[in-house]
């Protein structure tokens, strides 16, 4: 097969995965090709509920800089990704450890009474469907007016084994990302699957096989395929500031790509409330630090993460911190 720049046709979509997604080593060029490839031939539908206006800007708000909470439901997987941390059971083991529906109740309480606009995303470190009260974590978050989403691989769904489809429509989910990691055939079986609820929910359906290995980031230096960049990045990083992670167990961690939860444990929501936590002076003090330094200046696990760090939200972080994290504080610069 003949790689171009323009796009690849969807016959030649698995002979293109077969070269670049588990290759050890891919020149930058093809490697930036399979994001355009995967963007490209994911599918899309925004027929249903529009979303909110994300990130709270307003200073005063005890939600504020929040623009999503995302729910750790299982670390359970039933896949092991050559990307993941999963792939050596020594670095990061599957547990059979489940949210319960009294942890999403707390925190969803606690969020509708600061009047939060953002949303709840179930994904984290394992497969969300294989916390068998998934359905009923989502419908409390819904039902509560709080716009929802789902991160999945849908193998569950797809083998038609333990859900369909419909059973997340009646859940109320808003929002489906299915990332399918096979092949051609099963990305269009989803497609299809979606179809005749796409007035219900909106879809994103994700053909990650197409990605090249080093095109995934690096889980805050957990991940140790040679492909993947093993080096921090020398930015600032406001993914604390904007995006909360509640583990299985109802404990806050620093974010969802603190794998092995070395950025510590900042309260837990069945013990004291979520807002509390969000605003306490432990996460104050490395948000400070990671808002206006280099995270490569911050220390572990910060300094060896190579995502992006929310940098598209600098700004709106920024202001909305304003009131409680005094840049002369905590910048060196």
């Amino acid at each position: 097969m003949q790689t171009r720049i323009d796009v690849i046709p969807l016959e030649e979509l698995d002979e293109f995965s077969g070269l670049v997604h588990k290759a050890p080593s891919v020149p930058s060029p093809i490697q930036q090709l399979s994001m355009q490839m995967q963007e490209h031939w994911t599918w899309k539908s925004r027929d249903a509920t529009t979303p909110p206006n994300l990130l709270v800007e307003n200073p005063h708000s005890e939600c504020r800089g929040l623009k999503s909470v995302e729910f750790n439901p299982t670390e359970l997987c039933n896949r092991t990704c050559h990307f993941c941390p999963r792939v050596d059971p020594e670095v990061y083991p599957n547990r059979k450890l489940h949210m319960q529906p009294e942890t999403v109740q707390r925190v969803v309480d606690n969020l509708k009474e600061h009047q939060y606009c953002g949303k709840i995303v179930f994904s984290g470190m394992g497969e969300p469907t294989l916390n068998r009260k998934i359905c009923e974590l989502i419908k409390i978050c819904t039902d509560a007016g709080i716009y929802t989403e789902l991160v999945t691989n849908g193998d569950k769904i797809y083998q038609d084994k333990w859900y369909n489809i419909k059973d997340f429509i009646d859940a109320g989910v808003n929002h489906m990302h299915i990332d399918v990691y096979d092949d051609k055939d099963q990305l269009l079986n989803y497609i299809e699957m979606a179809k005749p609820y796409t007035k219900y929910t909106n879809f994103n359906i994700t053909p990650r096989f197409l990605m090249a290995t080093g095109m995934f980031n690096n889980r805050a230096g957990d991940v140790k395929h040679s492909d993947i960049d093993s080096f921090g990045m020398a930015e600032p990083c406001h993914a604390p500031s904007v995006k909360a992670f509640i583990d299985w167990d109802g404990t806050v961690q620093l974010c969802c790509h603190d794998w092995q939860r070395a950025g510590g444990n900042f309260g837990n929501v069945n013990e004291e409330k979520f807002t509390d936590i969000w605003n306490g002076e432990s996460m104050l003090k490395i948000r400070g630090r990671l808002m206006y330094n280099k995270r490569t200046d911050c220390g572990a696990p910060c300094n060896g993460c190579n995502t992006g760090g929310n940098m598209g939200d600098r700004k709106k972080a920024i202001q909305a911190w304003s009131l409680k994290i005094d840049k002369n504080q905590y910048s060196t610069n």
